[in-house]
């Protein structure tokens, strides 16, 4: 599954759970401590989210730097920290009044619902895009040697081959301008062995690509 997959479904759930606390909001009256439940649900799903999208974001963290720099106002985290002072003012003596907690409570959940469609037009494809290409990077073919490469272009290009060459008495310089056929046969020495050792030697050199873990989620 990719990173926006995750995020996506991480969404749907969210989004779920959005139209409940709004549904219960509805309900009146609305007693201060059921306002606080509400409240503290709220805070409690958007914890989560946030701290499961910042870990999904964070390999491609470069790739969207500009988009978040463009949304740095519109974050999650502004909108806990709203959530989080209201939360605060209803358990000081539970003395808000409903009608001016709820509609700040159905407010943050429009604002909560815009933040992820943004995020869905605006940063899923950028990451998609930057999954796309880390996929084709990794199984993009190795460089290859061949026959008709010089020496010198092959110890210029791979230095972890100039021991192979060293062990046949082939040095840079001179000597190395010619190509691998032709120093092969000088050499007495087969020309495709003398490729399959050093394109052995460069293969070993390569690290295998970093592979993401995939990421997952439990709803709670």
């Amino acid at each position: 599954m990719t990173v926006t997959a995750v995020l996506r479904k991480d969404h749907d759930i969210l989004r779920s759970k959005l139209v409940f606390l709004e549904a219960a909001l509805r309900v009146v009256p609305q007693p201060p401590c059921i306002l606080h439940e509400i409240g503290c649900a709220l805070a409690k799903i958007l914890n989560q989210h946030i701290k499961r999208e910042a870990s999904a974001l964070r390999p491609y963290s470069n790739r969207v730097r500009a988009v978040l720099r463009r949304r740095e106002h519109q974050d999650h985290a502004d909108q806990h920290r709203v959530l989080r002072d209201i939360n605060a003012l209803l358990q000081q003596g539970m003395t808000m009044p409903g009608s001016t907690v709820v509609p700040r409570l159905v407010h943050l959940i429009d604002e909560l619902r815009e933040h992820m469609a943004e995020e869905e037009r605006d940063i899923f494809p950028t990451v998609d895009r930057a999954e796309v290409e880390r996929i084709s990077l990794a199984h993009a073919p190795a460089l290859l040697i061949t026959e008709q490469m010089s020496a010198n272009a092959v110890m210029t290009q791979f230095p972890s081959t100039k021991p192979v060459f060293e062990k046949y008495g082939i040095h840079c310089g001179c000597d190395g301008c010619d190509c691998l056929d032709e120093l092969a046969w000088r050499h007495g020495i087969d020309a495709g062995e003398l490729v399959d050792e050093l394109q052995g030697v460069i293969s070993s050199d390569v690290t295998p690509p970093r592979q993401e873990p995939e990421l997952a989620f439990v709803e709670r």
